[in-house]
């Protein structure tokens, strides 16, 4: 039997500014002035807001897939890397609102 399973990892960087702001600044359309990287905005009327979407497609039921052997250690050993990464990113987003709130 074969896996698939896939993940997937989304960044959404989402720009707001007043509709009468002055782009004058900027340099004209395109040019944006914030720091995708560190997700802030350089100017005071800009709001800068970055979402993250995580699928990590779910983990295999070990008892349902009939796995037996090296394809039972792979599913395990896959089922344990999903779980340590869910719980990474759990600790990064728990971290970042901390951040936020104090």
């Amino acid at each position: 039997s074969t896996s698939s399973r896939s993940h997937m990892v989304i960044r959404l960087i989402l720009e707001s500014q007043p509709a009468d702001f002055d782009d004058k600044d900027s340099g004209g359309a395109g040019k944006s002035k914030y720091d995708a990287a560190a997700g802030e905005s350089n100017h005071p009327d800009i709001l800068v807001s970055c979402l993250n979407l995580v699928d990590l497609a779910g983990s295999e039921r070990v008892k349902e897939s009939s796995a037996e052997g090296e394809q039972l250690r792979e599913a395990c050993h896959i089922n344990r890397s999903l779980l340590t990464l869910g719980t990474c990113i759990y600790q990064l987003a728990a971290s970042a609102a901390k951040r936020t709130s104090a």
